[in-house]
């Protein structure tokens, strides 16, 4: 009766977490920022949202007002965050929408500046092609080229074609100090894109300085409830025992773009209640009598799991989304916890075991968890 009650009460409590989370989160957050209308600039504070949105447009605050104003790539010639450093300008790109190629223009985040300059566009979901979500665009001269990673459906089987590096030989051929090897080594990522085009600037102008923006890319976050069904295990017996419990709570899995797009950080905490049924303990380890192992004890626990997560895809809005995690799981002391699992669409599913010791024959608690990720405004 008791464990029912307290279920009952944390889920009523999730819930109203849940809502009142989102209707904080659906507030939006706006930094210092400017943008740039006719070669006019004007301060205030845009919203501070992921990349993937700022691409097509924001939402602006003009400076000492309080009513908001929206841009897109119509009206608009580019934008910036003042602390962060981050610049974006409008530009041409050529992306592929389910291998059709389109001609559009985005807000691009400016990357390098010098004798020639480099821009990085983030890519909608249904644009993102050969497990990448975004594309580089390179500017020689007055013109615009992107650097794009194609995946191609070819004769029944997809192929994944390295356009950027043939595109990279074909504008920096009037520099013979990179080689063709040098080019076909160069992956599709920021450090070997940035480096090639920085050693083709100083080739053609060894007096002007090849100048890297920093800046800080917002975090991308799944944030959700979930709810787990839960079983005892015993490597020393072999066998998973009769004793069980359920959990639930909320997670948030943070990745940060510009350290990785593949590793993310999961943080959660949950409600836990087990029922141990004490013929389920080892003899050997535990002696009891018969009117002991006959009897049961239950445990309600409140449990923060912090784990380093893999995920099998450099995007996060991927609809299938495997991955796999490993950390720890504070009870009253941190246990060591590994899983997998997979994302698909708004949903989580995973398997996990957490180690209630440090040898590999301790008591074992395996889950088996489901959870719902909840919207962030720009998925709305």
């Amino acid at each position: 009766m008791y464990s029912k009650v307290t279920c009952t009460i944390l889920f009523i409590f999730c819930l109203q977490t849940a809502s009142g989370h989102q209707e904080i989160f659906a507030q939006g957050f706006y930094k210092d920022a400017y943008i740039l209308q006719k070669q006019d600039t004007v301060y205030g504070q845009i919203e501070w949202t992921d990349e993937k949105a700022l691409t097509l447009g924001i939402t602006f605050k003009p400076k000492n007002d309080t009513a908001t104003q929206h841009f897109d790539n119509s009206n608009l010639e580019g934008f910036g965050f003042v602390k962060e450093q981050m610049h974006f300008r409008l530009v041409p790109v050529s992306i592929r929408v389910n291998g059709t190629p389109v001609e559009t223009r985005r807000f691009a985040k400016v990357w390098l500046k010098g004798y020639t300059e480099l821009y990085k566009v983030a890519l909608q979901v249904e644009e993102q092609d050969a497990n990448h979500a975004f594309y580089y665009i390179l500017k020689k001269d007055t013109a615009f080229y992107t650097l794009a990673k194609f995946k191609l459906y070819v004769n029944g089987t997809y192929i994944v074609q390295n356009r950027y590096q043939g595109m990279l030989k074909a504008l920096f051929q009037d520099c013979g100090m990179i080689t063709n090897n040098d080019y076909d080594k160069t992956a599709f990522q920021d450090k070997d894109i940035n480096e090639i085009v920085t050693r083709y600037n100083a080739c053609k102008n060894p007096q002007m300085v090849t100048q890297e923006l920093k800046s800080s890319s917002k975090a991308i976050v799944r944030h959700g409830i979930e709810t787990s069904f839960n079983r005892y295990y015993s490597p020393g017996d072999n066998n998973i025992s009769q004793s069980q419990g359920y959990s639930l709570g909320f997670f948030w899995d943070i990745m940060e773009p510009d350290l990785s797009r593949r590793i993310s950080s999961v943080i959660g905490v949950n409600y836990m209640y087990m029922y141990y049924y004490n013929k389920d303990v080892s003899p050997k380890r535990f002696p009891l009598t018969t009117a002991e192992r006959n009897s049961f004890n239950d445990r309600h626990y409140i449990r923060i799991p912090l784990l380093l997560q893999y995920n099998f895809n450099q995007s996060f809005e991927e609809k299938l989304l495997p991955f796999m995690n490993f950390g720890v799981t504070s009870i009253l002391l941190p246990k060591f916890t590994y899983g997998a699992g997979f994302y698909y669409k708004n949903w989580k599913a995973y398997a996990q075991v957490e180690n209630l010791g440090l040898s590999y024959n301790d008591y074992k608690i395996v889950s088996f968890a489901v959870g719902y990720k909840l919207p962030r405004k720009t998925d709305q």
